[in-house]
């Protein structure tokens, strides 16, 4: 009888505490209905299977009240035991279930702030940000780039559809490499007189943050304008900051190369009116005053020239040159000093190529240019010149070899530049005012031509200017 006092105690006790339990730590007021109804029914199970058991058991064995009673006390003490578990086992399913809701949530909440914080970024550049599939359709655009294009939405747009034809094929072309090799493409354009630098990136795989099957490209595109224009007057102080240079190492230059020849007049006239002197003294006297005299006409023809080409003044007088005539003749005019150099002047001529539309001074000037420097530039020992005439298309290739010292391929930028010399070294040997080549090199321009050189340092040049064999009208 105890026993069975105490088990219903035991029984009501866990009943109550299951009830309590629930009410505390689901707040069954406030739980949703479904969860009610969880509740309610495992109640009603309860009590609905110590009943029926208890029923069961008194038909069957027809036992006394007294056993009814310690049946029906050990019946609701193991059925409050089945009301607590399920009731432990209803909070650590629902905690579980809450704390993965709660844990969705957050992560839900950290990427939504992540894409904001990227999409503020994205947004607040002053570069164009967008990304495009494999056809340059555009997948996103940010604001920035919206302006720039001066549309409101990119849906259904591709980068051909708004771009010129030859800016949408570099992009498009560098789209396909990157596609191809999976490696960022950078290029610099121009548009509208701005300057762009486009990066193209291939999209990563989020999972692994490595570039496996592309699938985008992120393009990121810079105005460097301001960079551009800073960099052209970096570029254009060098440039004057060199031609100074140039022109003062000119002046320097000219100022001896004009005070030599006139000291040597002076000089000379001086003992022709101070002295007696024998014949042979007096017509070496009058050679130095006349060799002197034609190297000063020389130097000032040269920088009249230059002035007059620079300021457009100089007159073409086209006529039908004879090529074989005026080159022999050019050539005289340097035969004596190269025989006292030891230079041979050889000269080839293609038979079809007799004459040329062109002015004769100028050509000759020209040549002479080309021929003087030749001789000039010899070995002590000497060498070979040769001037070879052939005719290429409607033009007529005339070139000056040597075997002369060469020129270093570092000095081939400061061939036919105004004012510049290769080596002051070369100035104070071998004399000259450095505007010759200049000079040709408009001349021929003038003429409708052009002209190149190539040279190997020690061994020899080759000038080569081509001149048009007809005029065009």
């Amino acid at each position: 009888m105890t026993f069975n006092i105490i088990s219903v105690g035991i029984g009501i006790v866990i009943f109550i505490y299951s009830i309590l339990y629930f009410w505390r730590t689901y707040n069954i007021s406030r739980m949703q209905s479904s969860y009610k109804w969880w509740l309610i029914l495992v109640i009603f199970i309860f009590f609905f299977m110590a009943g029926y058991i208890s029923f069961e058991y008194f038909l069957i064995t027809g036992s006394e009240i007294l056993d009814l009673k310690i049946l029906v006390s050990q019946v609701f003490l193991w059925g409050s035991i089945f009301v607590l578990i399920c009731a432990r086992l209803f909070f650590i399913t629902t905690k579980g279930k809450n704390t993965l809701l709660e844990n969705d949530r957050q992560a839900e909440e950290k990427i939504r702030m992540s894409e904001e914080k990227y999409r503020s970024l994205v947004e607040s550049t002053d570069d164009s940000i967008y990304m495009v599939d494999r056809d340059c359709r555009y997948l996103f655009i940010n604001s920035r780039h919206l302006t720039r294009l001066g549309i409101e939405d990119y849906l259904g747009k591709n980068y051909r559809d708004i771009h010129p034809e030859e800016q949408a094929k570099t992009f498009t072309d560098s789209v396909s490499r990157v596609f191809e090799k999976g490696e960022s493409q950078q290029y610099e354009y121009e548009n509208d007189g701005k300057w762009f630098h486009q990066t193209l990136s291939p999209v990563k795989d989020p999972r692994t943050g490595m570039v496996t099957a592309v699938t985008a490209v992120n393009v990121v595109s810079s105005d460097i304008t301001a960079r551009k224009k800073a960099e052209k007057i970096i570029l254009e102080n060098e440039r004057l900051a060199s031609a100074s240079r140039a022109k003062s190492e000119f002046l320097a230059n000219m100022s001896h190369e004009l005070r030599t020849p006139l000291n040597s007049i002076i000089g000379f006239s001086d003992l022709l009116k101070q002295t007696t002197c024998n014949e042979e003294k007096h017509a070496r006297y009058v050679d130095n005053v006349l060799t002197s005299g034609r190297h000063l006409l020389d130097i000032i023809n040269d920088i009249l020239d230059l002035s007059k080409v620079e300021a457009g003044k100089i007159d073409l007088i086209i006529e039908n040159m004879n090529v074989a005539k005026t080159i022999n003749e050019t050539a005289g005019l340097v035969r004596e000093i190269a025989s006292k150099r030891k230079v041979i002047l050889k000269s080839e001529f293609e038979p079809g190529l007799e004459f040329i539309e062109a002015d004769h001074m100028r050509f000759k000037q020209i040549l002479f240019n080309l021929l003087s420097n030749a001789v000039k530039f010899s070995k002590p020992e000497g060498g070979v010149v040769t001037v070879a005439v052939k005719k290429e298309g409607d033009m007529a290739k005339f070139s000056v070899s040597d075997t002369g010292i060469g020129i270093r391929e570092e000095d081939m930028d400061k061939l036919f530049q105004t004012f510049e010399q290769l080596d002051s070294g070369i100035t104070k040997n071998y004399g000259g005012t450095g505007l010759g080549l200049a000079i040709s090199k408009k001349l021929v321009e003038l003429q409708g031509g052009s002209i190149s050189v190539e040279s190997r340092y020690g061994e020899g040049s080759t000038f080569t200017f081509y001149l048009p064999i007809k005029r065009i009208k």
